[in-house]
């Protein structure tokens, strides 16, 4: 399993918005995600790669994105990397991870390029944080004004650093990974009021979906579909599962959008 960059996941939603078109439909995830561009013939730079971090002893091919990619390609020691293909604003490398690379972050190079966002060499995912670690969605639609405002979530894998202990500050960021995502009431009120049930739950790949907006006869005092949950993400890491907690609540709709906040 490789962690995907936010550029990675850009390029697929951009994939799957363009064979939807017929539904005039943008995918949530693209909606969510931060869009960094530049010129194809501005100032020689690296914008994103499609993954940020291998497992030592594997080879992936990694496209980078950006202009002026010109130049062979290294990811530092311990690691082999080839230029497998190029067209405007990317390249596409083979990368591989000696088995005996040391763990850490490396920086990569493309001719006199280097890259701003360090590229992780791994042996095992330690830990699993949900991000954001609180996320605020809100109920909507159901024939109302107010459509329903979803909620992304990622899990982002990390490797002990040299102390040895997850949840320090030497800890390596690897990244997105796919996981199976898990809801729970968040507190002993949300269990009285069957949030798990009502509020909404999460996709396969982590977008939370608030219920329809309310009143709802079959909730407890004829309420609103909000709700309070306890989310954990299961990474699956070579047969090992590794877990990460976060929060999901599904509020009420906003009726007012001022311009600044």
């Amino acid at each position: 399993m490789s962690p995907t960059s936010g550029a990675q996941r850009l390029a697929n939603d951009a994939r799957t918005a363009r064979s939807s078109s017929a539904g005039n439909s943008i995918p949530h995830a693209a909606q969510a995600t931060r869009l960094r561009a530049v010129r194809v013939d501005g100032a020689p730079q690296i914008l994103g790669l499609s993954q940020t971090a291998l497992r030592v002893g594997e080879t992936a091919t990694v496209t980078v994105w950006g202009a002026g990619l010109d130049g062979d390609a290294s990811f530092g020691p311990g690691t082999s990397a080839k230029v497998t293909g190029k067209g405007t604003g990317f390249v596409t490398l083979e990368v591989t991870a000696d088995a005996d690379a040391k763990p850490g972050n490396r920086t990569l190079a493309i001719g006199k390029l280097k890259a701003a966002e360090p590229f992780a060499i791994y042996r095992s995912i330690d830990s699993v944080k949900v991000e954001p670690p609180l996320a605020l969605a809100r109920i909507g639609g159901n024939g109302g004004k107010a459509p329903k405002v979803e909620a992304q979530l990622e899990a982002i894998g990390y490797a002990n650093g040299p102390d040895g202990k997850p949840g320090t500050k030497d800890d390596i960021r690897l990244g997105a990974f796919a996981a199976t995502w898990q809801t729970a009431p968040f507190n002993a009120e949300a269990e009285r009021m069957e949030d798990v049930k009502f509020a909404g739950g999460l996709t396969a790949g982590g977008l939370f979906q608030p219920a329809g907006a309310g009143p709802n006869p079959q909730r407890h005092w004829g309420t609103n579909n909000v709700g309070d949950l306890k989310v954990t993400a299961v990474v699956n890491d070579h047969g090992r599962t590794v877990e990460g907690t976060g929060r999901a609540i599904s509020a009420v709709q906003r009726f007012i959008d001022p311009a600044i906040r």
